[in-house]
C-alpha cells in the first residue's frame, strides 16, 4: 500500500495525517490489552501507521540495530501496524455511499446470520 499522502504534501496536511496515525494508534493499543506488548513493538507500529497516513519512512523512525531482539520487536509492531492500516482503510472505503456491502469475517457473523 502507498502512503495516503502525497510527498508533496504541505506541513498542515502531514499534521492532519500524523493525527490521524497517532488516533488509530491509540485506539489499537489502548483497547485490548493491547498496552501489554513492549515499547520497542508499539514503536513499530506507529512507525507503520505514520508512514501510511503521512509518508514518513519506517527506517526513519527505527533506532535499533538488525538482529537484535528490539529490532525484531519494532519489526513485529511494523507488521501490527500495517494490519491495523488494512484494516481502517477497509472500513473506510465500506463506509462511503456507493461502496459495495461490506461482507462479514466468519468470526464477526452470529449464527443464523446470513451475509
Amino acid at each position: 500500500m502507498k502512503p495516503a499522502i502525497s510527498p508533496s504534501a504541505s506541513g498542515k496536511e502531514k499534521d492532519e495525517q500524523l493525527a490521524k496515525a497517532e488516533a488509530l494508534f491509540k485506539e489499537s493499543f489502548n483497547c485490548l490489552g493491547l498496552t501489554a506488548h513492549s515499547i520497542e513493538h508499539q514503536r513499530g507500529a506507529l512507525a507503520a501507521l505514520i508512514w501510511h497516513f503521512a509518508g514518513i519512512e519506517i527506517t526513519e523512525n527505527c533506532p535499533y540495530k538488525f538482529g537484535t531482539v528490539e529490532f525484531d520487536a519494532f519489526s513485529a509492531g511494523v507488521r501490527a501496524g500495517r494490519l491495523k492500516y488494512k484494516e481502517y482503510s477497509e472500513r473506510q472505503r465500506a463506509q462511503k455511499p456507493g461502496s459495495t456491502k461490506q461482507k462479514l469475517r466468519p468470526g464477526n457473523r452470529l449464527p443464523g446470520m446470513e451475509e
